[in-house]
């Protein structure tokens, strides 16, 4: 297989041209097309890292804590709201750097990162991640909200 050589500046510039809310729409897209998907059986299979801290995150299971970290943790859980009512389908956790975009064309959403979860959980990791590691504004906030992004902003094909 041949390697292609990466080049200085092909990643997406996010500071100089953000697409943060094409990316959630995309995302809404995809998650609107995956809305009839049963659970796959594979992702309860899963042992990884990031299942585990997943299932953690969201109580479905116990984290094996040093002594240290037990009082850190206790507060985080004591700031849980109640769940979400959105219902868990499979999404996609990690559209941050995953949806492509070309003039003329529908986003195209790649390295799929299969979760059983509320589709605004996907929409609330493009957040995060925007705003703690490509410097987006508080204004994200508000803008990326549920019904801020419009539906029409990003096609995706019919299955």
């Amino acid at each position: 297989m041949e390697r292609v050589p990466l080049r200085p500046g092909t990643e997406p510039d996010h500071a100089a041209a953000p697409r943060w809310l094409d990316v959630v729409a995309a995302g809404r897209a995809f998650h609107r097309a995956l809305a009839d998907v049963p659970r796959p059986a594979f992702l309860d299979r899963r042992r990884d890292w990031w299942a585990l801290g997943d299932r953690v995150a969201w109580q479905e299971c116990g984290a094996d804590l040093v002594p240290g970290l037990r009082g850190p943790y206790a507060e985080l859980v004591a700031l849980y709201g109640p769940p979400p009512r959105e219902r868990a389908q499979l999404v996609h956790g990690d559209l941050t750097g995953n949806v492509l975009f070309a003039p003329g064309l529908a986003p195209a959403v790649i390295d799929f990162s299969p979760y059983w979860r509320p589709p605004g959980f996907a929409e609330a990791v493009v957040v995060g991640d925007a705003l703690i590691w490509h410097g987006a504004g508080a204004g994200l906030l508000r803008a990326a909200g549920p019904r801020s992004v419009p539906a029409s902003s990003a096609s995706w094909p019919a299955p």
